[in-house]
């Protein structure tokens, strides 16, 4: 006499299966059931660690992203800072050469060897774009739009769960354009100017914040 592993029941020695359970005394279908079970453990282990895999490269993924805009939006701010400081000195040349207004800055630009002021005040600013000074610091202002604009190929495909960043990145890039553009080529009347320098320098102020926000 056998007894069943499975269900305790009485079986003869010569008996292959349990009469009762159809538990396999050969040990068969006791080993295919191990094998199912290695296989779906196996399959199990491999789902577990393939969505693992998925979510530390994607979180690397999202990390990277985000330096990238840090490093990309911190050249901007530099470069907006430097052309709200050429904004500044176009407006002030500008108006000081309409309104004949002394101004220690202003002077060597808006008046001649005399110290009278140019009738025309574009002479005034002629005089301020040939400025050797005043050129290194377009030249520098411009160089630094186009290593954002390098940088920028780098940041149109967000990563998922980035989509928030760019898009307040994408408005941070437009108003630095604007304004580095108004450093870059003034145009309009001095009221015209003034308005869309004003505008461009206060909107990027407040999407450098808005981006600061997903940054920190």
């Amino acid at each position: 006499m056998q007894i069943c592993p499975k269900c305790n029941t009485e079986a003869n020695d010569t008996d292959l299966f349990c009469a009762n359970c159809g538990y396999s005394f050969s040990g068969e279908n006791n080993n295919s059931s191990k094998l199912v079970k290695v296989i779906i453990i196996a399959i199990l282990l491999a789902v577990v660690i393939l969505a693992a895999g998925k979510y530390v490269y994607d979180s690397l993924a999202r990390e990277e992203y985000k330096n990238r805009v840090e490093r990309c939006a911190y050249s901007m701010y530099e470069g907006a800072a430097n052309a709200e400081d050429a904004c500044n000195l176009i407006v002030a040349v500008w108006n000081n050469a309409i309104w004949n207004k002394q101004n220690i800055e202003t002077d060597k630009y808006t008046t001649d060897e005399g110290g009278f002021f140019y009738e025309d005040f574009n002479d005034a600013l002629d005089n301020l774009f040939a400025d050797e000074d005043f050129l290194s610091d377009l030249r520098e202002i411009n160089d630094n739009l186009e290593e954002v604009n390098n940088m920028m190929r780098e940041l149109q495909n967000p990563p998922k769960g980035c989509e928030q960043i760019h898009d307040a990145f994408m408005d941070c890039y437009d108003e630095y354009y604007e304004l580095v553009n108004c450093a870059l080529d003034p145009s309009g009347s001095l009221e015209t100017y003034s308005d869309e320098f004003q505008e461009a320098d206060e909107l990027s102020a407040k999407y450098f914040d808005k981006l600061n926000i997903y940054l920190d």
